[in-house]
């Protein structure tokens, strides 16, 4: 099954793909949040045969939704009136900090990774996910 991650940001959206086994993530290039952004998601959908969407919600520490969340919610009731596809909101926390950290043991300045933060913050979401479907209990 493939499965596309979304990173939902303010202005910009990270995106991450499933191979088709969905066993490894890969991040995509990142969408920018403007008025054709739905437009170019639901055509990924459809090129790449995505047969389920994963959007991270962001939760604070404690697991209570953060502000973003609202934006993140709204955001999701468009791009399910646009595809057909399921659609599940995840716990996103710390995939952000992750792929941070991961860019700057790169080597990546932040003013360099901001283009690749997205992307690979989905691909950590993707592959958390991941690991959980393919867990042994479940």
């Amino acid at each position: 099954m493939r499965i596309l991650a979304i990173d939902y940001g303010e202005r910009r959206i990270g995106l991450a793909l499933s191979d088709p086994d969905g066993i490894i993530a890969t991040p995509l290039p990142l969408v920018p949040n403007d008025k054709n952004s739905i437009g170019r998601i639901k055509e990924l959908v459809e090129n790449e045969n995505v047969e389920y969407i994963i959007l991270g919600n962001p939760l604070r520490l404690s697991g209570k939704e953060e502000i973003q969340s609202d934006k993140v919610r709204e955001f999701s009731k468009v791009l399910k009136e646009a595809i057909s596809c399921p659609l599940e909101l995840v716990d996103e926390r710390l995939t952000t900090v992750s792929a941070s950290k991961i860019l700057h043991n790169m080597g990546y300045s932040p003013s360099k990774s901001r283009d690749k933060i997205d992307s690979l913050a989905a691909a950590i979401l993707l592959e958390g996910f991941l690991e959980r479907r393919y867990a042994p209990d479940n």
